[in-house]
């Protein structure tokens, strides 16, 4: 059901057990597929040239890559032995999913961004489907469903500062969570703040950081110049229980158990 996994950078992982559950009272947790290795290297050798660009922006480092299909949240620790129980008659129906990462883009789909992505596409609707599927496995311990629908992503960056609404250019489906790629935008800049008449001062830096992200040489237009991109190919196969540990230095991710798809 679960292995151990050799740690690597701020990745480590651990085998579940009773000692782990009587250090601690809850753990911060998620449920995820894994990227591969060489794909993260593609993706991070590609956002090099941009990670510099402004530091508003937060990239994700590499061992924290992955594609989320449910956030618990803190969970007592003693729950997930009752999740580890079912949790691999759930998966047996499924098969391994071919998915491919590609294109960039970002949520809201207009306007400043607060998160940057890299597209998949392949095999969605399995994807789809057993991201439903682990959604009411966990509405049966009593965690809400997702409200949202599933936009298939791979988030790689956040913008640290969300501008006022009122630096904003609203979208006319705003709110909805289907991903829009950059290409969408024309290469044209989706916001132009203007500095209040007669300010002299610097502007707010919610207006810095919109100017920079989405100005004339601004970060979403060299990103968008880049051109397609296609960060390669994988087949997921398995399902992983994360414990996410916030420190100063950003979260840091262990393996808690760890699940094949289609094994019975």
């Amino acid at each position: 059901m679960t292995r151990k996994i050799h740690s690597q950078n701020h990745l480590k992982s651990e085998r579940p057990s009773l000692h782990i559950y009587n250090q601690m009272s809850t753990i911060r947790s998620f449920v995820a597929i894994p990227i591969p290795d060489n794909i993260k290297k593609s993706v991070q050798d590609w956002v090099e040239p941009f990670r510099r660009h402004d530091s508003s922006i937060r990239w994700v480092r590499p061992e924290g890559i992955h594609l989320t299909l449910k956030f618990l949240g803190e969970v007592e620790e003693k729950r997930f032995e009752n999740f580890f129980s079912e949790f691999t008659q759930l998966l047996t129906p499924f098969r391994p999913i071919r998915l491919s990462v590609k294109e960039v883009g970002q949520f809201p789909p207009s306007g400043t961004p607060r998160i940057l992505w890299m597209g998949l596409s392949g095999e969605i609707d399995p994807l789809k489907l057993l991201v439903r599927s682990v959604d009411d496995f966990f509405e049966r311990f009593g965690f809400p469903k997702e409200k949202r629908a599933f936009a298939p992503h791979v988030t790689i960056a956040r913008i640290k500062e969300k501008p006022s609404s009122t630096l904003r250019a609203k979208s006319p489906t705003e709110g909805a969570q289907e991903p829009v790629t950059l290409s969408a935008f024309g290469g044209t800049a989706p916001l132009a703040p203007q500095v209040p008449q007669g300010g002299t001062a610097s502007p707010p830096r919610a207006l810095r950081v919109a100017r920079s992200l989405t100005g004339s040489s601004g970060f979403l237009r060299k990103w968008h110049e880049a051109g397609p991109v296609s960060f390669g190919e994988f087949v997921a196969d398995r399902v992983v229980f994360y414990k996410s540990e916030l420190t100063k230095g950003g979260a840091v991710y262990s393996v808690i158990g760890e699940f094949e798809l289609g094994k019975k």
